[in-house]
């Protein structure tokens, strides 16, 4: 178990949750245009990074 990538994987997943609930935060982490698509891809970063840290 790595657990700077398990730590990194909540931060991000974290962060994914705040700018689904609130599109207007996406400003602040800008991977597209789109609101929906970048909460989208925070939350999929997320989710592999934690597991990364679990498996590595």
């Amino acid at each position: 178990m790595n657990t700077l990538y398990l730590v990194l994987g909540i931060i991000i997943l974290i962060m994914g949750i705040i700018t689904y609930y609130h599109p207007r935060a996406v400003r602040f982490i800008s991977l597209s245009q789109r609101p929906r698509t970048t909460s989208l891809l925070t939350l999929g970063l997320g989710i592999i990074m934690i597991i990364v840290g679990l498996v590595v």
